[in-house]
């Protein structure tokens, strides 16, 4: 009995060595750079293992607008090939960029909660009074409709333990915060954030506390002949 129990420790003590010989493990903040390539998945992105590694999609100049089914890349050979893959992110000399709303978004936060800023299109609808040739009064007659678009800029964040993407506001961030019991001690104190700016700072404080951690594959050393 001893001796099975002697064995049990032995082994809950070693886990985290044997965890760490397929994979070591490094923080995820700012100064993680990640292995250039396209990434099809977050679980790529969380081991630096891109499906496409040294891969570059083919995009023209300033192109805003990314369809898969029109998709092409250069693999690591230079070979124009035809995309057939789920997107997810890519990274262009060490540059990070998330793949979302058919847009390919910089990443300018990294951590547990990072951020990217989103080019939204919002359209509105108006309806202005019709003259009727001049026998119409105001306030009655028919209406026509106006239809106008305008590109708003937001930020956008990504949980990092889930993959949910969802836009920066005090809704969207208390599920992620709730998880610091501390921290959303403070944070549910908010009331009203109309502009956010009171629910940002609380973004880089949970990074800080809740560290995220990437795999990477150990460095082998050459052997020397």
């Amino acid at each position: 009995m001893k001796k099975a129990f002697l064995c049990a420790v032995y082994l809950f003590l070693m886990l985290p060595l044997f965890a760490q010989i397929g994979f070591d493990s490094i923080l995820f903040d700012n100064k993680t750079v990640f292995k250039n390539g396209i990434y099809s998945t977050l679980e790529e992105l969380k081991y630096n293992s891109p499906r496409y590694p040294d891969s570059e999609l083919e995009l023209e100049k300033n192109q805003d607008r990314i369809y898969l089914n029109t998709l092409y890349y250069r693999n690591s050979r230079n070979t124009r090939l035809k995309f057939e893959s789920s997107l997810y992110a890519t990274v262009v000399e060490g540059r990070l960029s998330i793949f979302y709303d058919n847009q390919l978004n910089p990443v300018f936060l990294k951590g547990a909660i990072s951020t990217f800023i989103l080019n939204e299109i919002v359209t509105t609808t108006t309806y202005m009074p019709q003259n009727n040739m001049g026998y119409g009064y105001p306030g009655y007659g028919s209406t026509v409709p106006v239809t106008t678009s305008s590109v708003e800029v937001n930020i956008y964040c990504l949980d990092f333990a889930t993959g949910f993407i969802s836009k920066v506001n005090k809704e969207n961030l208390e599920p992620i915060i709730m998880r610091d019991p501390v921290l959303y001690s403070s944070f549910k104190k908010i009331r009203s954030d109309a502009n956010n700016k009171k629910s940002y700072p609380f973004i880089s404080q949970y990074n800080t506390r809740n560290p995220m951690y990437i795999y990477v594959l150990p460095v082998i050393p050459k052997s020397e002949e």
